[in-house]
């Protein structure tokens, strides 16, 4: 009977299935019981526990306990078959609804993964795309809940949600909870960093500790930083949030961004020491310019579109103003 309510939940059953489960239903009032509330039990969500193997433990001991007590204190043969076959109903019960999570929620699981060097995309079924940097790990479901869309993320990653205003979409890493309802944002939750980041590039962003850090709400241009040593989150104003996203499409944004501010983004990508005149050093920039294989030429690129000079001495850039 197992089986055939199993089907029954998933829209499966034949003619005959439902014949045996009409007639199973009417045996005794006890079946429709038992029958509906694992029903309803999977439509609230609360079939996590059923999973848990202490849970089955203690449920068993609890009903071996009962039946023990009956045995010793009833004194009529009758009274004790009428409450054994209710012990077999519950341990039923419990075991169909173990079967509906296991189909319904554990198996419905999917995991993707980069190793280093790799980066993948996945688009989910609301549209969602999901961009994994190297060492990353997703785990999202077959078919989101009509509650939440909810996936487990770990690493770098670059997300462009799908807008839902019914269903927000969650993140959840190790540290972190990320709310949605439609955006663009970066997220990097390396375990050896010690610093979790989420950069917001459109819409809006709900962030939340863990550990009971707080919460806070992000605008564009705003990135939400913990700190996993003093577990302190924050809001920095970044001046050039889309540099968060330079490792999925190669390109280098910056609106007036400094020349100084653009040399440290040149140290970070090309692991380089540059060094910038102060005449030189508040000059400002704005375009788009792609991030090449080496830094000569991105220099040169540069060069061509403002008044600058410079000079590569081994792991040494120096910039000065054009004469």
């Amino acid at each position: 009977m197992e089986e055939i309510l199993i089907k029954y939940l998933q829209n499966n059953c034949s003619e005959e299935d439902l014949k045996r489960l009409n007639q199973w239903l009417s045996e005794q009032n006890g079946n429709k019981r038992d029958f509906f509330s694992s029903v309803a039990l999977l439509k609230s969500g609360h079939l996590k526990r059923y999973s848990d193997p202490d849970f089955i433990q203690k449920e068993k001991i609890k009903l071996q306990e009962r039946i023990c007590k009956e045995k010793a204190n009833m004194k009529r043969r009758k009274n004790l078959k009428q409450f054994l076959q209710y012990a077999a109903v519950t341990v039923i019960t419990v075991s169909i609804a173990m079967g509906i999570y296991r189909l319904f929620v554990s198996d419905s699981m999917q995991t993707l993964t980069t190793s280093q060097g790799e980066i993948k995309q996945i688009v989910l079924f609301d549209g969602t795309k999901i961009l994994l940097n190297e060492s990353a790990k997703l785990e999202y479901p077959e078919n989101f809940g009509k509650k939440y869309r909810t996936v487990y993320f770990e690493g770098e990653g670059y997300f462009e949600v799908a807008e839902d205003t019914i269903r927000p979409f969650i993140v959840k890493t190790q540290n972190l909870e990320i709310e949605v309802l439609g955006t663009k944002f970066n997220l990097n939750c390396v375990r050896d960093r010690s610093v979790s980041v989420v950069t917001l590039l459109e819409g809006e962003v709900k962030v939340k500790g863990n550990k009971g850090e707080g919460m806070i709400i992000l605008s564009p241009g705003q990135k939400a930083e913990l700190d996993l040593l003093t577990r302190k989150l924050r809001v920095r104003e970044s001046k050039n949030a889309l540099l968060e996203t330079i490792w999925h499409d190669g390109l280098i944004p910056f609106h007036q961004a400094s020349i100084k501010d653009i040399g440290k983004i040149l140290e970070q990508l090309y692991h380089v020491k540059v060094h910038i005149d102060a005449d030189v050093s508040q000059t400002t920039y704005s375009g788009v310019l792609k991030n090449q294989d080496s830094i000569n030429t991105i220099l040169r690129l540069l060069k061509y579109s403002i008044p600058i000079e410079y000079e590569i001495r081994e792991n040494d850039v120096y910039i000065r103003s054009k004469d």
